[in-house]
């Protein structure tokens, strides 16, 4: 254990820390705290984008696509010009 005078340098080093660290909270867009309002009453729903997974799947078939539809152009120029022909393997 700490005798009494460590004790105290401790708490005396500890005290102007306390003063700097500030407390956060978790805000809501409306800048109250918490999941009520000031009058008690509970916030609107969250704004849910309609079809997300819909979208994201869109989007990710569309790259995949395009993506092959890149790689296939670019095997077709390399054979063409005779870089890379699959035969010589």
């Amino acid at each position: 254990m700490l005798n009494r005078g460590a004790f105290r340098f401790w708490s005396m080093c500890r005290i102007p820390l306390r003063h700097h660290i500030k407390r956060r909270s978790i805000q809501c867009y409306s800048g109250e705290e918490g999941s009520t309002m000031s009058t008690g009453a509970l916030h609107d729903r969250p704004h849910i984008t309609p079809f997300g997974a819909v979208k994201v799947m869109a989007v990710v078939s569309a790259t995949i696509f395009c993506g092959a539809m890149i790689s296939k152009k670019g095997a077709e120029f390399l054979e063409e010009n005779d870089i890379f022909v699959p035969e010589d393997d």
